[in-house]
């Protein structure tokens, strides 16, 4: 899926988080997705990705897996 973004619009590695957040992931399959926004306007084409899975229709993020593994070694 594309979505188009306005030219005029600044996006950051927290905006792709939030999105993430609020995604319906009840339908989508078990696994790792990822967003990517490309710039292609100007000559840096700057590009970011954010990386999260989907488990049992839910949005699991790699920070807060990795935090819930931390504590599970600390027992």
């Amino acid at each position: 899926m594309t979505i188009f973004i306005d030219d005029n619009e600044s996006v950051k590695e927290e905006d792709m988080k939030d999105t993430a957040k609020k995604l319906d992931a009840s339908d989508l399959p078990n696994g790792k997705y990822n967003f990517l926004y490309s710039n292609t306007k100007d000559e840096n084409h700057d590009s970011i990705s954010y990386s999260f899975k989907v488990k049992d229709g839910k949005v699991v993020f790699y920070e807060d897996e990795n935090l819930v593994l931390e504590d599970e070694n600390q027992k």
